[in-house]
Order: C-alpha cells, then structure tokens, then sequence
C-alpha cells in the first residue's frame, strides 16, 4: 500500500502516469517522460493517490481554497524540460529573458555580448540575444562535477573557479551583459564577476537577473530562512513590498563589482509564467506570505536578523 499526496497550497509540483502495468509518480514531468510515459497528469493541491490492492484511486483529503504554486520552480529548481502545472519550464525561461530585453537601455555595440549563467539561465539568455540581436556566447562553461553553489551553502568563492571555466578568447576586451537565474546570497556572483573580469579579461560586466529581487525567506521547501542570508534585505534594512527601488539596486551592482544591475519586475515574473497570480507564491519577493504561518515566521525572521540570531527561524 502507498499513499502520494500534494500539500493543499499545491506549493511543490507533483504529476504521475502510467504505462504497460507500471505506475510512477514525480516532482517534475521530465522524470516520467524519460521513463516513457506520455500521458502525464499533474494532481491537484489538496488530493492524494491511494495504491493498494492493485487499485489505484485519487481522492481529496483537504480543501485546497487557495493555490500557492511556487514561482522559483520556473525560475530555477526544475529541469528546463518539465512542465509544471502545465506550464513550460523552458517558455518560462525564454519569456523571462524576453521581458529582460524590453526593459534594457545599456549602450548595445559589436563589442557586447550576453553571456548567460550555465545551466539555468541559458534559455533565458539566449532570448534576451535575440530580442537585442546580440549573439549569445558561452563565455562560462560549467563543470558538469560540480554542484549547485546555492544549495551547498558555504565556501562559495573558493568553487568558482572548480565551477566554471571563463574563456578567455570569448570574454577578453568585451562588454558583457551576464545573465543569471537569480540572485540569492550573492557571494557566488561577487566572485562570479571577479572572476570574468581578472580571469576573463572582461571589460565591462553587466548584471540581469531574471528573477526579481530575493527579499524574503521561503518557509515553504526551499532552504532560506533567514533574513541574514539574503542579499537584498540588508539594503532595505525592513520588510518591503513592491519593486525595489533602482537606487539600492545601483547600490547592490557596486558592491557585488557589477557596471550596472537589473531585476526582472515581479509582474514581469508573473507575466512569463502565464498562470494568475493569485495562484502563485512569490512571497521571497513580493513579502506577501500566502499562509498564516508564512506571515508569522516572517515576523519572527526579522525579529530575529535584528537581535542577531542565526539559527532557521522554524527552528527557533
């Protein structure tokens, strides 16, 4: 007997499909399309699959009043090749990079190229070049050995140079526009942008990220409960709504090394994924929590940044 079963928010994807007696279930669509299934059916937030005595059922076990999907699955977690909630990963990605373009106004010339952050800001990237007809080169090759710095969570600077391999013929004399998925932390870019300009011989690094500004922290199955961790909070220095205003941004680009910085907008953000954004969660940057809970913890997590504390605000 097994029981799968999707959290009534709906905040993390979850599809399933069957083939020839077999019965799979995943996070991400790409999971069971490898495994040949075609026919694949996402379940909805608050239902639960009930597999026992070779029946398969799906019934509802909470009310689900209020989706919650969350954005950073487009943006970053999921395969570029899945669908969540029957929404492209990769369109998402392009759509992002697209909405990039059409708020650029950096001086473009034969000297420019844009050069996304492999792997998950390539789509992105690449349909930024094509919007401002500048070529994409991949000036940054990603160790395939190496993980994913955000996750692991400490000596990022020092894996920089194990995670990615600059070329210099591409980068050399150049003004490069860098896109990337997201910004978080921001060590890793700090030390990403040193590196293409002392390693690389860029002249000039431009930074556009894709997703909006990373303001808040998730309580919801991504690791970043607190505010200390965050980039951006430390400028706002207390809870905000809305964009961010380009000064602390100008702010930001100085300090991480940057010529110039750019976020996506968050309706930007919302208007590349295609669902209403009444279904999503965008509380990290946004600060609209859509739980209780969320509400509380945030509180909690600013109260903690300032008296110091540096432990995960669940767990305090």
């Amino acid at each position: 007997e097994m029981i799968i079963l999707r959290d009534p928010s709906g905040f993390r994807p979850l599809v399933y499909g069957e083939k020839n007696g077999m019965f799979l279930a995943a996070a991400e669509s790409n999971a069971l399309v490898n495994c040949g299934i075609t026919d694949i059916k996402h379940l909805q937030p608050g239902h639960l699959i009930h597999i026992h005595d070779d029946k398969i059922e799906i019934k509802k076990f909470a009310d689900s009043p209020k989706k919650s999907h969350c954005m950073f699955e487009w943006v970053y977690f999921a395969n570029v090749s899945s669908n969540i909630n029957e929404k492209s990963v990769y369109v998402t990605r392009k759509n992002l990079g697209k909405q990039l373009a059409q708020s650029e106004n950096i001086k473009v010339d034969d000297n420019t190229i844009i050069v996304p952050v492999p792997d998950t800001a390539k789509a992105s990237g690449d349909s930024m070049a094509y919007e401002l007809r500048i070529q994409p080169q991949e000036g940054l090759i990603r160790n395939r050995f190496v993980g994913r710095t955000f996750i692991e969570g400490s000596n990022r600077e020092d894996r920089i140079q194990n995670k990615y391999t600059a070329l210099r013929e591409i980068l050399a004399g150049r003004k490069i526009i860098l896109v990337d998925d997201s910004v978080v932390r921001g060590a890793t870019t700090t030390q990403l942008i040193k590196y293409l300009k002392e390693v690389g011989g860029a002249k000039e690094v431009h930074l556009r990220v894709s997703c909006p500004p990373i303001r808040g922290p998730c309580f919801y199955g991504i690791d970043m409960s607190t505010i200390g961790e965050l980039l951006i909070p430390q400028y706002e220095g207390k809870p905000a709504t809305g964009e961010v205003p380009q000064k602390i941004i100008d702010r930001v680009a100085k300090d991480l090394g940057a010529d110039s910085m750019k976020y996506q907008t968050i309706q930007g953000l919302i208007d590349s994924i295609g669902l209403p954004a009444k279904d999503l969660c965008t509380a990290c940057v946004s600060g609209e929590y859509p739980t209780k809970g969320g509400k509380r913890l945030y509180k909690k997590a600013w109260e903690n940044y300032r008296k110091g504390v540096k432990e995960r605000t669940y767990s305090c």
